[in-house]
């Protein structure tokens, strides 16, 4: 992507504030492809995921110290294995690969401003190999976050996923994150039947509910933060 073009989207999203923070990190980390996991094979990754899952933990609560954030792992400290497979099965079978955030964290940040800074520094406490400003380029959704995939520890390589967010985006999504379990229900219960008026109407209602709710309180976050 060019310059011009990210600056365009910067723009649209109310960041010009931020543009350059996000350049320079989307130069240094996030123009290549996004890298395979390690190992590249599901039982095996899952595995050292497992092993690793502790020494992930105590990186990550060093560094949200160090930085003075709130951080919060996966409940179990892993992904589920069902949730992985759901995972690889959303995509084509010639493009299903083991997930980068079998092992995930967030680093909860009270303002955007604080969001860039935090991202800046990440790179000095832990090896980044792919970023991406899911605030100026936003989920589907709305929900905005920014990703970094960093790599655990050099030995086996194995990704890890790193998310920085807002901690009123934080917020909604624990209630957003309710209508999205529902759309995956019936997703996947009728994945290979035509959906009824009934569900389907409901799967567009929900989709809707979810995308007000984060143009709203994006809209609220950038109207408090403006004079910052």
């Amino acid at each position: 992507m060019k310059k011009a073009e990210y600056q365009s989207l910067a723009d649209a999203a109310g960041l010009h504030h931020y543009f350059e923070t996000s350049w320079e990190l989307y130069w240094k980390h996030g123009r290549g492809p996004t890298p395979r996991q390690s190992p590249e094979d599901l039982i095996e990754a899952y595995y050292t995921a497992r092993d690793l899952s502790s020494t992930f933990r105590h990186k990550i609560e060093d560094i949200s110290e160090t930085l003075k954030v709130r951080t919060s792992m996966r409940p179990q400290g892993i992904k589920s294995p069902s949730r992985i497979l759901e995972k690889m099965k959303s995509h084509p079978p010639g493009q299903r690969r083991v997930p980068n955030d079998i092992l995930g964290s967030k680093l909860t940040c009270k303002s955007i401003q604080s969001m860039y800074e935090v991202a800046e520094k990440l790179p000095r406490y832990i090896e980044v190999v792919h970023f991406s400003d899911r605030v100026i380029r936003p989920h589907q959704s709305g929900y905005r976050d920014l990703q970094f995939l960093v790599v655990v520890e050099p030995e086996s390589r194995h990704i890890g996923e790193v998310k920085i967010v807002h901690e009123q985006l934080d917020a909604l999504d624990q209630y957003e994150h309710r209508i999205y379990e529902i759309t995956r229900e019936i997703t996947a219960e009728f994945r290979s039947k035509e959906l009824s008026p009934v569900q389907q109407r409901i799967l567009e209602e929900l989709a809707r509910a979810s995308d007000n709710l984060y143009a709203w309180l994006w809209k609220d976050i950038l109207s408090r933060e403006e004079h910052l």
